[in-house]
């Protein structure tokens, strides 16, 4: 799908190349992909460094290979807890967000008098969260799970560490690109709480994300969250706990179950299985997307956005994606009951 033949390696290490690949692969998206939205008025490209960028900046190191870009990955910082130093890197320049930082002046310079399509580019900035969980397990490693039930003090050490990273980072990048916080909501995604039980999350998690929530969102409009794996058992909490109205859910999670645990004005975005898109065949998909709406995921109004499980594997043929949208239209009828 998308960009074919994409070198991992200098994408990770050239900034044109990175723009460049950018803006083909959105070019591509908007002239194969069905969907019901608008094409933007300008392109966006940023320093992409994909899910393991927080890593990177709080030091992971990074195995950089060649080929797709999900082959590099990073790798666990503290093997020996004993020898870790407690000290948050340089939130601009620090590690791998030094490197975002140059590939974005990179990329000021370059669409400052450049369009593309005939369109005109602007550039981001890494301004958002992966989330303080995930961020502890690509630090920590597998070993994080065994210290849940070993050694809470570390743990606890390690997300408050972690947590006071993210917003300090966050803060510096806002304050750089001119971002005001906090703002009316904020958004943010977790995907590692899947391994956590309630229990769990309440006493490990909860409070970092409400930190999060307090530093960076007014609450006058509710928040939102993008949470991959299987979450089921954390939502009415994060619902009812941090005002997150919005859920995108990968294809785990029982979109019916969760209409009836959060309500009829909670925004639930989801979620087809990205193997059933990638192998098919035409007449599954549409099985997946008529059960979906089956199971009364949108009752109520317009609080439901039909989409793939939070991925679209690489290779996905486009008559399967155009399958997809078919039913989405085909069955997509919003449930005005009760």
């Amino acid at each position: 799908m998308m960009v074919e033949g994409v070198d991992g390696i200098r994408y990770y290490s050239d900034p044109d190349y990175m723009m460049a690949i950018q803006l083909r692969g959105q070019r591509w998206i908007w002239e194969y992909v069905p969907q019901d939205q608008l094409e933007p008025e300008e392109w966006q490209v940023w320093p992409d460094f994909q899910n393991f960028y927080e890593a990177g900046w709080f030091g992971c190191p990074i195995r950089w290979l060649p080929g797709p870009l999900e082959k590099t990955r990073p790798m666990p910082l503290i093997q020996e807890k004993d020898r870790f130093h407690w000290d948050v890197p340089d939130p601009l320049k620090g590690n791998l967000m030094g490197r975002a930082y140059e590939f974005r002046k990179v990329m000021i310079d370059r669409a400052r008098n450049m369009t593309f399509e005939g369109k005109k580019i602007s550039v981001g900035a890494p301004t958002g969260t992966d989330g303080p969980f995930t961020q502890a397990y690509l630090i920590r490693g597998s070993d994080l799970l065994i210290d849940l039930y070993k050694d809470s003090t570390f743990v606890d050490k390690l997300m408050d560490y972690i947590t006071r990273g993210i917003i300090l980072r966050m803060k510096a990048w806002m304050d750089l690109v001119g971002i005001h916080y906090p703002a009316d909501s904020f958004g943010f995604a977790d995907d590692m709480i899947e391994a956590l039980s309630p229990e769990q999350y309440r006493r490990f998690v909860l409070p970092h994300h409400k930190l999060l929530v307090r530093t960076f969102s007014k609450n006058k409009k509710p928040n939102s969250i993008h949470l991959c794996g299987r979450v089921q058992q954390h939502l009415r909490m994060i619902h009812e706990e941090l005002n997150v109205g919005t859920f995108e859910l990968g294809f785990p999670v029982d979109l019916g179950l969760a209409r009836r645990e959060l309500g009829r004005n909670v925004h639930l975005i989801g979620n087809v299985n990205p193997t059933v898109l990638l192998k098919g065949p035409v007449e599954l998909i549409e099985m997946e997307v008529k059960g979906i709406f089956d199971s009364g995921v949108s009752v109520g109004g317009y609080n439901f956005t039909l989409r793939e499980g939070n991925q679209v594997a690489p290779g996905t043929p486009l008559n399967h994606l155009c399958a997809f949208y078919n039913a989405g239209v085909k069955y997509g009828r919003y449930d005005e009951r009760a």
